[in-house]
């Protein structure tokens, strides 16, 4: 049977997906937004790299640490707004060969 409609993993081939996106350093949690329709980058991938379908997540203690300034001299996200999240769990979409996943 197919996931329930809520589980269902959309194709790489769609050209939205739903996201955190952050607006500033500190400030409240009002400057953390969930945005449907945000739009997916475009994916260029190198030797051994992949595509993950990312699931429902919760930010790290890392994302806190970059969204709240305190370590902007040593990571920060470059640009307003951006996308948190590296601890991340979903489903592998493509994978270029070269690479040790299997």
């Amino acid at each position: 049977a197919p996931p329930a409609p809520e589980t269902a993993v959309p194709s790489t081939t769609q050209r939205s997906m739903r996201a955190a996106t952050v607006s500033s350093h500190g400030g409240p949690l009002d400057d953390i937004s969930v945005v449907d329709g945000y739009a997916r980058p475009t994916l260029r991938l190198g030797k051994g790299e992949m595509v993950v379908h990312v699931l429902p997540c919760a930010l790290a203690p890392g994302d806190v640490r970059v969204w709240s300034g305190a370590c902007a001299m040593l990571q920060s996200p470059g640009h307003f707004p951006y996308c948190p999240g590296g601890d991340v769990a979903g489903v592998v979409e493509e994978v270029e060969p070269g690479g040790l996943f299997k």
